[in-house]
C-alpha cells in the first residue's frame, strides 16, 4: 500500500504500540512494515495475523509454529 508509511506514522502518533498487519500475501508486506516501524519508532511491537494460506503456509518466516 502506498499510503503504508503516513498510516502507520499517524497511529504511532496517536499513541499506538502495536502495529498489527492482517491478510499477509507475500513476505515483503512484512518487511516493508517492518522497515517503517524501525524508521519512526523502534519501540512499536508488529504482529503479523496468520489470516491467509500464504502465512500458515510460510510460519517459519515468522518464527512461529502451529
Amino acid at each position: 500500500n502506498q499510503n503504508s508509511k503516513n498510516e502507520i506514522s499517524e497511529v504511532i502518533k496517536e499513541g499506538a504500540d502495536i502495529i498489527m498487519l492482517p491478510f499477509i500475501q507475500d513476505i515483503s508486506e512484512v518487511k516493508n512494515t517492518i522497515d517503517i516501524i524501525q524508521a519512526i519508532n523502534n519501540n512499536i511491537r508488529f504482529i503479523p495475523l496468520i489470516e491467509t494460506i500464504y502465512s500458515f503456509n510460510n510460519l517459519s518466516i515468522f518464527n512461529c509454529s502451529a
